[in-house]
């Protein structure tokens, strides 16, 4: 009877193992499956985020299925209630192929796939002159062209010549023939976008509630064509080269400096080409 009892004690044991490893591995099954899941969800997830942006119209430029595309953006630093002159510097070499000849505009043809298409942004071009606009301030580059106000930098909170406090926008054109209001950025700056040939930019400290319907298309606007097309390295005449006059705007620490005055542009330019 001792052996007996022995014998179906440890049967039972035996089978209360086995059971106890089966209900474990079975417990197994759903953190697998939602781990499953949950990768799967993530790969779909990237893959739609991924035919999104190429669904999205973005613009190739100089992307290797199609060679040559050459577009121009006007550009015009304002300062309190006139534009600066125009850049005249450049990083060399310029690796990313977005710059400028001292003529008031971006000349955007890349020459590698990172500064093609969604990744074209005005990042590149400050990079390429130095220049830096942020929601904070605008810092000019080291520039003989820019006079007194070479290197100099207006943040957000300095002064203009009446007295008030100026803030950082940048008002964007997407077509610098048009008629259409500006859109305006505060934040974000060097993100922004090209989007489409002939565009116009101005960078702007301004006071804070000043209509940004004051703020008028940089003077290379009403010539985007004609500068566009001499692109040949060399500099094309500014638009803001005519006029002697000068004016007074703050300088970094709420300070005022003395500028060369421009000229006033044009309420409309010529179809943007070339």
């Amino acid at each position: 009877m001792g052996k007996a009892s022995s014998a179906k004690k440890a049967a039972r044991v035996a089978k209360s193992s086995s059971g106890r490893k089966v209900r474990s591995q079975q417990g197994l099954v759903f953190p697998i499956a939602l781990a499953a899941i949950l990768t799967l969800g993530l790969a779909l997830v990237i893959y739609g985020r991924a035919t999104n942006h190429q669904n999205l119209g973005a613009p190739t430029l100089n992307s290797p299925t199609t060679p040559g595309d050459h577009w121009h953006a006007a550009y015009g630093i304002f300062i309190c209630d006139q534009f600066l002159p125009n850049l005249s510097v450049g990083v060399s070499p310029d690796p990313g192929g977005i710059h400028t000849h001292e003529d008031g505009v971006m000349h955007i043809h890349p020459f590698q796939t990172a500064t093609t298409g969604r990744n074209a942004r005005l990042s590149d071009f400050f990079a390429q002159t130095g220049l830096e606009v942020s929601s904070s301030k605008i810092q000019l580059p080291t520039d003989p062209a820019l006079g007194d106000n070479s290197g100099k930098t207006f943040k957000k909170g300095d002064k203009c010549p009446d007295g008030q406090k100026g803030v950082i926008k940048t008002l964007v054109w997407e077509d610098a023939a048009g008629t259409a209001a500006p859109k305006v950025f505060v934040a974000d700056i060097p993100r922004i976008r090209f989007t489409n040939n002939g565009m116009a930019f101005a960078f702007a400290f301004v006071p804070e509630d000043q209509d940004v319907s004051t703020i008028p298309k940089p003077p290379s606007a009403a010539r985007l064509e004609e500068l566009g097309a001499a692109d040949s390295g060399g500099a094309a005449t500014s638009p803001n080269d005519s006029s002697n006059a000068s004016t007074s705007v703050p300088a970094a620490g709420g300070s005022a400096t003395t500028v060369p005055a421009s000229t006033t542009p044009s309420s409309a330019a010529p179809t943007t080409g070339g």
